[in-house]
This record gives structure tokens, sequence and C-alpha cells, in this order.
């Protein structure tokens, strides 16, 4: 919201070097947050964007979780006692938490969830684009994840590749404008990827930057989001809930958490990890969550 500030009202805080970042990537929430802050002030904006945010998710993730047979009183404890504590196990990516950029993607991209789910695919991928013009790494790795699996079901699907092509469309022209704008130091040593990744962020793309890190931040969610994956996996056939896709869905953002592991391993210098991987794992943790909750509860009968 600082950012928002500065960027409607550049005299708030004269030649600041933190706030006169390019706004490039948060052009879209710069444009709505902006005017509201200079108006409201800071808590108010914030007050209200959540409240907003609240008004536009739940509605789409009663859509979501139709089809798991949990009463109103289990999914309160699901969600106060896991999925707003835990919405990741490692990378500590949230969907739920704040008013900015990323919580708007998210917004969007629940809804483009939903649409996923109904196979109705020029809504799901407007609501991609949207999802990118608001926070472009959430929008274009979420958007990778979501079509990407539906190509594994709908690749014979003219009006699928259709719509895929649209979101290509829509999305590019602003990637290359973000790419245009952006202007990286050169010659620096160490280079601004590993100053960025294993010093100033390694909690979120780093686990092998020190030991203690590793250990205290990440090997924990290895072991959850590893039993995860095999509970799923092993009762993938049995689970009724959600549909074929959006499980598949599941399995492979968790799946791609442990690849990321991996990728930060050889990655040492962070030129793609700088991208933050983990974060597609917000999305098995969250859904994938309360299938084991249901079993458990099947189970304690």
């Amino acid at each position: 919201l600082q950012l928002a500030q500065f960027f409607v009202d550049p005299s708030w805080v004269p030649n600041s070097f933190l706030l006169s970042d390019l706004p490039t990537h948060r052009i879209f929430f710069m444009w709505v947050a902006g005017p509201m802050v200079d108006v409201l002030g800071f808590y108010w904006t914030a007050a209200i964007g959540r409240a907003v945010l609240i008004l536009i998710m739940v509605p789409a993730l009663v859509r979501i979780f139709k089809t798991i047979p949990l009463s109103n009183a289990k999914w309160l404890i699901l969600f106060q006692m896991v999925l707003l504590t835990n919405q990741s196990y490692f990378g500590q990516e949230w969907i739920f938490l704040a008013f900015e950029p990323k919580t708007l993607a998210y917004a969007a991209l629940l809804w483009a969830l939903v649409f996923f789910q109904d196979k109705k695919w020029w809504p799901m991928v407007i609501l991609l684009a949207l999802a990118t013009y608001f926070h472009i790494l959430v929008g274009l790795l979420s958007s990778v994840a979501f079509l990407g699996t539906q190509v594994l079901f709908e690749y014979k699907s003219k009006r699928f590749w259709a719509a895929a092509g649209l979101w290509i469309f829509m999305v590019l022209p602003f990637v290359w404008w973000i790419k245009s704008g952006l202007t990286p130091p050169t010659g620096l040593s160490p280079s601004e990827d590993w100053i960025y990744t294993q010093y100033r962020n390694p909690h979120h793309t780093a686990p092998f930057a020190d030991m203690d890190i590793f250990y205290g931040k990440y090997l924990l969610g290895i072991v959850l989001v590893t039993l995860l994956i095999t509970f799923l996996v092993r009762n993938f056939s049995r689970i009724e809930a959600y549909g074929r896709p959006m499980r598949t869905l599941i399995v492979l953002t968790l799946c791609s958490s442990i690849g990321a592991l991996l990728l930060a391993y050889v990655d040492s210098e962070g030129h793609l990890m700088k991208y933050y991987p983990f974060r597609l794992q917000v999305w098995g943790v969250f859904f994938g969550l309360p299938l084991v909750f249901v079993s458990l509860t099947k189970w304690l009968k």
C-alpha cells in the first residue's frame, strides 16, 4: 500500500529510493489501491480491501468445495486450525492474508478454478489473464498449472485450444511490456539473483542457502508434502470429490514443489528460483488437505 500511495502522490516521500520502484507488474493494483489510499488512508483501504476480497473469494470456495461431504462445523475447524495457518508447508506461500497484488490475483484464480472444474474455458482463461495482470508470477505459474493439467484431459478439444490461444494473446503483450521495462544491474558480485534469493528471501527461494534454514523452514514441510502426495496418489481412484482434473492438479502442484527442491539444489545463483516455484504448492495443500480431513473423519466414525 505504501507503493500505491507513492504511485499517486510522489510528494508523499520525496525522492524515495525504496518507493520509486517501477510499477510495471503492480500497475493494475496501483490503479485500484492508489486512489483508495490517497482518499481513505492505509487503515480503511486495508480493511475495505480485505472485506471485498472475502466477498469475492468465499462464493468461489463454496462452489469448489461443494462436492466434499463435511458439515459446517467441521469446515470451521478445518479452516481455523489448518487452512488459514498452513496454506503451504514450505516456501511460505499464502492465498489469504493481506490486501495486495497477490491476493487480488488469487481471488481471480479461485474463480478461474471454479470454471476449471465446470470446463468453461472462456471465462477461465479471461480470469487467468486478469490474475496475471494483478501479479505476473502468481498468475503465470498458476495459469501454466491450470492449462497444463487440462491439456492431459482436453487435448482433443478445439474449444479448449482456442481458449488457451486467447490466454496467450492476452498475456504475451503484458509480459513483453514488463520485460522491456526491466533493466537489471550488471557486473555485481555476488549476482543480483543470488542476493535476492540466497540472502534476502531464503525462506521463499533458497532451502539450501544455510542448513539452519533448511532444518528450520523446510524439512518438516518437505516431509508433510511427501506424506500428502503419498496419500493422494494411493487413494486417487477412491476419492470422489472435485473430479479427476482437479485431483490431478492437486497432485501435480504438490509434486512441482518437490521438483523445485531439485532445481534449488542446482540453481545456486537463483537465476530460476527468483520466480518462486514453490508457490504452486499452495494449490495442492489448500485443496488437498480437505480430502485427508474427510478420510480421517470417516476413519474415526
